[in-house]
């Protein structure tokens, strides 16, 4: 469907507004899709330029405190964790992402370090989390963008993280209610975080909103 996309401009603009709400349809060629089609998706996305993307944001968005970034730094979860599973033979669990990132052995640091950059590259659909019944733990590998990603330029690789940023819902609501009037970050997120917690992931927002 990228692909298609690709080659009749007339249905790009649906299929972006599509991409931005992360629905299934377009976002299960990140995920799953063959080679070819991932480079094509990606090629789409770097055609449409950041503004445009903002453009088509119209609508407040709903979030969870899921939605408001949570990592230590972002180039561990975009890309040094790629980078370790693509050459990776088997998933990772929180611990073994985080040790590999850390060089650590701290057991609870690792973990947490390890939970907070698998969900920051999940929420890019860099990387897909699922539970492994047997083990009952749940377990990281690459997507299919994941995978290209790691062959990208250091530029295309920017150029990319900013649009997938576009997909966050606390991002988004950011950016819709900054067109009409003044907010600030504690105002939008203390919908959903408590007084500590919005402070320390403040930062983390402002990162993704200055990328962007």
């Amino acid at each position: 469907k990228w692909t298609q996309t690709k080659m009749n401009d007339a249905d790009c603009l649906p299929f972006i507004l599509s991409f931005l709400d992360s629905t299934t349809e377009s976002t299960d060629t990140l995920l799953y899709g063959s080679t070819d089609e991932v480079v094509a998706a990606i090629k789409l996305l770097l055609s449409v330029s950041i503004d445009e993307l903002i453009a088509s944001i119209k609508c407040d968005s709903m979030f969870t405190s899921k939605d408001v970034f949570q990592y230590s730094q972002l180039e561990d979860a975009v890309v040094s964790l790629c980078n370790i599973l693509e050459y990776e033979d088997k998933a990772l669990n929180f611990f073994e992402a985080g040790q590999r990132l850390t060089q650590s052995d701290k057991e609870f640091a690792c973990i947490k370090y390890g939970e907070n950059h698998i969900k920051t590259a999940e929420a890019f659909s860099l990387v897909k989390l699922e539970k492994i019944a047997c083990k009952g733990a749940r377990y990281a590998s690459i997507t299919a963008l994941g995978s290209v990603f790691t062959r990208l330029s250091n530029e295309e690789k920017y150029e990319l993280v900013r649009r997938l940023a576009l997909r966050n819902r606390f991002v988004k609501s950011l950016l819709f209610n900054a067109k009409t009037r003044e907010i600030t970050y504690h105002e939008i997120a203390s919908c959903v975080l408590s007084g500590q917690t919005i402070i320390r992931r403040k930062h983390n927002v402002e990162i993704i909103v200055k990328l962007i």
